[in-house]
């Protein structure tokens, strides 16, 4: 902040008493600066429509994403050293740990407290600072040279704070108890002895564990994977027995109607409820539970005091009891090896993230004989999604999988460059990427824009946000908005209901096959759907993040352009690519010939055999 004796800093959380708050704004003198911390975009609107004459907003999206990436490699060797000092079931589930940032993170307070450090405004100027985190809060109040210029204008209180975060835990993990037990017993009226898996096989027995969303269930009664796709039945093809793990996510129908489907398919899935109790669900949250002393005292980064950011993420992560449902999977595997069912291989989606954890620790301890494989699936990753960033020092320790099959060389270039052990990394298949295998396209027409809405909530709502703001009355352009086919459909609902659309916006559920036959370009916004469609012809904008990291794939290209952040520079991107479309086909067409190659593998015997390590290869 810079030295003036007569700034005043107020500080504002950004949610609770805000007709309390507005009223002391109101007897704050103009003009005054504002900014704001926080990913949630309906609020940050609220917050600008409301503080308009007289109120200068600070916006940082560039500035943001320059800092994350200074930073970046010297918070991964950060938590790399915790690593080293807990190494427990408990800190690798945890999200300290995890590293995730595409989902609210410690790393996005390091950065924001960062820039409320540094921020520079005009001389005899006050600042209002209003942060989504109170913790966020109290750290720039009381860890900062300029702490004797803090007002606040409503103050919240760390005691009721904690209270808060006590009565949270209490339903939080009453419902994670009550939720576990209903799932034991519709697991109970479903199975029958036939659906019990054999202790041994005459095959090489596969266990792959995945994500099932709706369009799982395929009306045919087969299994449609998003993302091993054809991976089973090549495997049955090779002559191995495939058992699969399944993760529900944001399905449709009842959990019960799921179960059933499952029994339907006798021996071709494990389900991981008719092996747990009570006692498994209590194992699973005291290990979840525990990590609000991880990691325990205070710590700096980069000089800075963050004590007190941990310490929120701490009480954020013992509430998660996302994590202790697959922490459970380390009873599961210990269950499975103590009632003598074997396995010889077992196959997980690749992000290093929470989900995938417990199931390498546990076959390393009971199960050492099984190879454990990691899919790392994307075409290409987010540059600014740390939980894809580790250290040479943390890898050895870490629980990653025996080999990681990566999507293409260039993606395996990226894991190596980014800490991940040579050795482990394979060039397997591009699954996920069956519609591309048939060769780039050479587009020459098109007519709408395609917006690519993503499974971020956040990210959706700041898209559809900026395309109403830029285009609410170009009436002549027709925007077709396209929903993430695993969104939550009550999640959509509530999404929509925030706007309402003009004739020329249309949400579509039209297949992507035959939006791109009409797109003249798209918009997206954290998606690795982006180089796929340059793939398919499409010129891409990128569109950035207002308070948020941008998750952009295809920033690892320098040629191409970056994103773009307000409302003049979308507009002024679009209407270029219009005028001059042939020209960006064109671009599209031979960024296509020149990385096509290099960012996709065939689905073949040589690939595949990647994941059934008959040959060592890479």
């Amino acid at each position: 902040m810079e030295s003036n004796t007569n700034n005043k800093i107020y500080l504002l959380y950004a949610f609770k008493n805000k007709e309390a708050a507005k009223k002391r704004i109101k007897r704050i003198k103009r003009p005054v600066y504002w900014i704001y911390f926080g990913r949630d975009y309906v609020n940050l609107k609220e917050w600008e429509a409301y503080l308009k004459e007289g109120f200068i907003r600070i916006s940082y999206s560039k500035e943001l994403q320059d800092i994350a990436t200074k930073l970046l490699k010297s918070y991964v060797e950060w938590v790399a050293g915790l690593s080293l000092e807990y190494k427990s079931i408990s800190w690798w589930s945890s999200l300290i740990a995890e590293k995730n940032t595409a989902v609210y993170s410690l790393y996005h307070n390091i950065c924001y407290f960062y820039i409320a450090q540094n921020i520079k405004i005009p001389f005899n100027s006050d600042l209002i600072i209003i942060a989504e985190s109170k913790f966020l809060l109290w750290t720039i109040a009381e860890k900062t040279d300029f702490k004797d210029k803090i007002q606040w204008i409503v103050k919240p209180s760390k005691l009721f704070s904690f209270f808060h975060w006590i009565i949270k835990m209490v339903l939080v993990w009453g419902y994670f108890f009550l939720n576990g037990m209903k799932e034991i017993l519709l697991a109970k009226l479903t199975k029958d002895s036939k659906n019990i898996i054999n202790k041994k096989a005459e095959k090489k027995r596969v266990l792959i564990h995945t994500c099932i969303e709706e369009n799982y269930f395929g009306p045919d009664g087969k299994a449609h994977d998003r993302y091993f796709t054809v991976l089973p039945d090549k495997l049955r093809d090779l002559g191995c027995e495939v058992i699969v793990i399944p993760w529900l996510f944001n399905i449709k129908r009842s959990y019960h109607k799921a179960l059933k489907w499952f029994r339907e398919h006798r021996g071709d899935y494990l389900i991981p409820v008719d092996y747990y109790n009570l006692y498994d669900y209590l194992w699973a949250a005291s290990k979840v539970i525990k990590q609000i002393l991880l990691p325990s005292n205070d710590h700096y980064f980069q000089g800075m005091d963050i004590s007190l950011l941990i310490k929120e993420i701490r009480r954020i992560q013992a509430l998660n009891i996302g994590a202790a449902k697959f922490v459970c999977y380390y009873r599961l595997i210990k269950k499975l090896s103590n009632s003598g069912i074997k396995f010889d291989i077992f196959i997980d989606t690749f992000e290093n993230m929470i989900p995938e954890k417990p199931q390498v620790i546990a076959f390393r301890e009971y199960m050492p004989e099984v190879k454990t494989i990691g899919f790392q699936h994307y075409i290409a990753p987010y540059p600014l999604w740390l939980c894809l960033y580790t250290t040479e020092k943390e890898s050895n320790i870490a629980p990653l999988p025996d080999f990681i099959v990566c999507n293409s060389n260039f993606t395996r270039k990226i894991f190596i460059d980014n800490g991940f052990p040579q050795e482990k990394l394979r060039v397997g298949p591009s699954l996920r990427y069956l519609s591309l295998m048939s060769g780039i396209k050479n587009k020459t027409s098109g007519n709408c824009v395609l917006v690519v809405l993503t499974l971020d909530q956040n990210a959706v709502i700041e898209t559809i946000y900026k395309i109403l703001d830029a285009f609410e009355k170009e009436e002549e352009i027709k925007f077709l908005l396209k929903p993430h086919p695993m969104m939550d459909s009550n999640n959509w609902k509530k999404i929509t209901n925030k706007f309402l659309f003009p004739s020329h916006m249309i949400i579509t559920n039209e297949s992507m096959d035959k939006i791109i036959e009409k797109a003249i370009c798209a918009i997206v916004m954290v998606s690795t759907s982006a180089l796929e469609l340059l793939f398919r012809g499409v010129p891409v904008i990128m569109l950035g993040r207002e308070t948020d990291f941008d998750m952009n794939p295809l920033s690892w290209f320098s040629e191409l352009r970056g994103p773009v952040y307000t409302k003049e520079e979308l507009r002024k991107e679009l209407f270029e690519v219009i005028s001059r479309k042939d020209e960006f086909f064109s671009q599209a067409y031979m960024f296509s010939k020149r990385y096509y190659d290099l960012c996709l593998n065939n689905v073949d015997d040589n690939s595949l055999s990647q994941f059934t390590l008959v040959q060592n290869r890479l």
